[in-house]
């Protein structure tokens, strides 16, 4: 019974730590990256067209692109994916993963938000299939030690991969450009 008790701790903390590597939203229970950027003395309008650009030239989601536009607020959302090596997840044939990109945007600052990400693969010559990134990261507690370990790696590359994506986007928002030809 004890060895029981310290096991299913122990699988637990597993699971604990396999969702904290990846940050989930408490109420749809899904995956979501989100954060305002504060880029001084840039205008909402300046920020919005930044925004546009990356997200034009990055997501290549073309006519997918919704704009809200308002006198108090700037909202861009478009839709995204990312062809994802074969090893970030080791079981899967060309998995790509798709995500809603969501700007807000303010004097000053800017929110970003990626959520909705499904992963998209093949499992076999024909067969595609599809899972949210939640259950692709959700380690199970009868699950070997190696998979537990494999899953874990798994979610560690497919955040690194996320990361270095917003990266860009922030990067991109914070410099300021001179268009002035």
């Amino acid at each position: 019974m004890k060895h029981l008790i310290i096991s299913a701790a122990c699988a637990l903390l597993l699971i604990v730590n396999a969702n904290a590597q990846l940050p989930v939203n408490s109420a749809t229970k899904r995956v979501e990256f989100t954060n305002v950027v504060k880029v001084e003395n840039t205008s909402k309008e300046e920020l919005a067209k930044r925004a546009k650009i990356w997200i034009a030239s990055v997501l290549k989601s073309g006519s997918d692109i919704v704009t809200i536009d308002d006198e108090n607020s700037r909202m861009i959302i478009g839709t995204g994916s990312l062809t994802l090596p074969h090893e970030a997840i080791g079981f899967m044939n060309n998995p790509v993963l798709t995500y809603t990109f969501t700007v807000d945007c303010k004097n000053n600052r800017i929110k970003y938000t990626v959520n909705n990400m499904e992963v998209h693969y093949s499992t076999g010559a024909i067969r595609r299939d599809h899972a949210t990134l939640y259950e692709l990261a959700s380690i199970k507690a009868d699950m070997k030690e190696s998979k537990k370990q494999k899953k874990i790696q798994e979610v560690n590359n497919v955040k690194s991969i996320i990361d270095t994506h917003i990266k860009s986007f922030v990067d991109y928002i914070s410099t300021a450009t001179d268009d002035n030809w």
